[in-house]
């Protein structure tokens, strides 16, 4: 009788610590999960075009300028906020920020990109985008008075607590040659 007691005892602690997993998980997942991803593109043209701002994505970009002839000063960048989440996920600012430096740059939305705050339903995305001239400004004044290496990344307040992208490269200005 000691040993099927000893067994039920396992047995009921093993899916009471289950059972506690798996509210901790439903708990977790109920509320709204930002996920940022940093964007460039252009404005110009029909629809304009948005891609993921990785390492290689600037030498894009400009050929994909030179194909299909936009302006320079349509260039933007920006994030793109996925909710993964169960709930509404409520946006009440985002920004560029430069780090380690901790420099912000709240910027003026570009025509075109959804008003701040805004509201993103649960599996709903939403890209907020500036102009990247005025990013580039932004970020150069930050470098040149660093003197450090910094990091370029988008910011998002939602929830209450500002979540930041991963860092993705500075917007390059445009020079007299894209004019």
């Amino acid at each position: 009788m000691d040993v099927a007691a000893l067994v039920l005892g396992i047995i009921g602690t093993v899916f009471a610590a289950l059972s506690l997993g798996w509210n901790v998980a439903q708990y977790l997942l109920t509320g709204a999960r930002p996920k940022l991803v940093p964007v460039i593109g252009m404005t110009g043209g029909r629809d304009g075009l948005m891609i993921d701002a990785v390492d290689d994505a600037w030498p894009t970009l400009l050929a994909l300028e030179s194909q299909l002839d936009t302006d320079p000063a349509d260039r933007v960048v920006g994030v793109t906020v996925v909710n993964k989440g169960r709930a509404a996920l409520h946006v009440a600012n985002w920004g560029i920020s430069v780090l380690p430096s901790g420099a912000r740059h709240l910027p003026a939305p570009a025509h075109g990109s959804p008003a701040v705050p805004c509201t993103i339903p649960p599996g709903g995305q939403e890209t907020l985008f500036t102009s990247a001239a005025s990013v580039q400004i932004a970020a150069a004044a930050t470098q040149a008075g660093a003197g450090r290496p910094q990091r370029v990344v988008a910011t998002v307040t939602a929830g209450g607590r500002t979540r930041t992208s991963k860092p993705f490269q500075l917007p390059i200005p445009p020079t007299d040659g894209d004019a």
